[in-house]
């Protein structure tokens, strides 16, 4: 069975939304990424040491699953436990990548940013 890929357009809405979510004055000291996993879309808060030695550290705080039979996305938070579960309890779970980013930058349940 061919793997269907994600929606090239919607990589693209993704990777301006983490670009615009800091400004540029701060991005030596924290970005937001995004990484693709077959139809997995994780948005990253990716940080540099608190003590300037080593690798930066990433935080997971959102994942956004491309739904193939409806072509749309679901959106996913995680836990401290790194689990990721559905997205129940906000104003939106499943809708189009830019309806979702704007549930993520909204954040009415503070699960994604804190």
């Amino acid at each position: 069975m061919p793997s269907t890929p994600v929606p090239e357009l919607d990589l693209a809405r993704a990777r301006r939304w983490c670009a615009a979510a800091v400004p540029a004055h701060a991005l030596h000291q924290v970005r937001v990424e995004l990484h693709v996993r077959g139809r997995n879309v994780t948005l990253c808060e990716t940080r540099v040491p608190f003590d300037g030695v080593g690798d930066w550290t990433h935080f997971a705080m959102a994942q956004l699953r491309y739904r193939v039979g409806t072509r749309d996305w679901a959106l996913y938070w995680r836990d401290r436990n790194e689990r990721w579960h559905e997205y129940a309890q906000g104003n939106r779970q499943f809708g189009t990548m830019e309806q979702l980013l704007a549930e993520v930058d909204d954040d009415p349940t503070c699960i994604f940013k804190g």
